[in-house]
């Protein structure tokens, strides 16, 4: 079971990168409608494989069935805007942007799963925030110079 583990650890972000690249070429030229309906559909079908495949049980509790469906939506409409920004501006603008879901999400599950902080999780959300301003300054440095 922890072999399971590590390959979704590493397969998450590795699918996340497919998937941001995807959006970057199809939002240049797509509908950021047909965007999002593709990537949601693709990714309901692969999420009912893999739910069929494991042999889980759907919820029955209502609030259980509802929240699943509320995030569904939402996740649709933020695939949506994601597909939009794409159309508005250039990839390397956007990831910061992107980036900021790292401390947004530590101090989610400090405030609500009482998780407490690691020198590895500061030092690593450091590295991943500073690059990303390196990146973004570079960018518009690069913008001025043209």
């Amino acid at each position: 079971m922890v072999f399971l583990g590590v390959v979704f650890g590493l397969g998450a972000p590795f699918f996340g990168a497919i998937m941001m690249i995807m959006l970057r070429k199809l939002g240049k030229s797509d509908n950021p409608a047909s965007t999002a309906i593709w990537y949601n559909c693709t990714g309901a079908c692969v999420f009912a494989t893999l739910f069929f495949w494991h042999d889980d049980v759907l919820p029955n509790a209502g609030n259980d069935v509802v929240i699943l469906v509320l995030i569904g939506v939402l996740s649709s409409f933020q695939q949506y805007f994601i597909a939009f920004s794409h159309k508005l501006a250039p990839a390397s603008f956007l990831a910061p942007f992107r980036y900021m879901s790292v401390p947004v999400g530590i101090v989610a599950g400090i405030v609500f799963f009482q998780e407490q902080l690691t020198p590895v999780v500061v030092v690593g959300s450091a590295i991943i925030v500073l690059s990303s301003g390196f990146i973004l300054r570079r960018d518009n440095a690069r913008a001025n110079t043209d």
